[in-house]
């Protein structure tokens, strides 16, 4: 390993990418800091799902076996149209067999919540709305609303 110390990493928006990214900064002892623009972590969104090509990256990190305990099971999706018939559908009966994983779903708010736990609190800022950014050879400066 060089002897060139990591970036300070800025990271805008506490959201699913914000905070994943977070986790993997964590696990790399890279500094950085979440800005997030609420006040406090929001119970938003609805289902979402997670399949084969992120799963890895969890089991890496040790934290797949947690991840599907608070998952969903999916065997399958339906697509409705918007009087509620049936557009389209996928089956997940045979996803494991085929992939390695279990197709995963979550209410958005119990996955963000799981994320969001992961990460130390001094390092997520909330109420902290960024206006613009400015990179040049010396770093980064963010401003914010306040």
């Amino acid at each position: 390993m060089s002897g060139i110390p990591p970036p300070n990493v800025l990271i805008v928006g506490g959201g699913i990418g914000g905070l994943f990214l977070g986790i993997l900064l964590e696990r790399q002892n890279v500094p950085y800091v979440i800005f997030e623009r609420t006040k406090e972590p929001k119970p938003l969104g609805s289902a979402m799902g997670l399949d084969a090509t992120i799963m890895p990256v969890f089991e890496q990190l040790g934290l797949l076996d947690e991840l599907m305990s608070i998952s969903l099971p999916c065997k399958a999706i339906q697509m409705l149209g918007p009087e509620f018939n049936i557009m389209t559908a996928i089956d997940f009966k045979t996803y494991k067999e085929v992939t390695g994983y279990e197709m995963a779903m979550f209410p958005r708010p119990k996955l963000h919540a799981f994320l969001e736990s992961r990460i130390p609190r001094e390092k997520i800022v909330y109420s902290k709305k960024v206006l613009s950014l400015e990179q040049n050879d010396h770093g980064v400066m963010l401003r914010m609303s306040d």
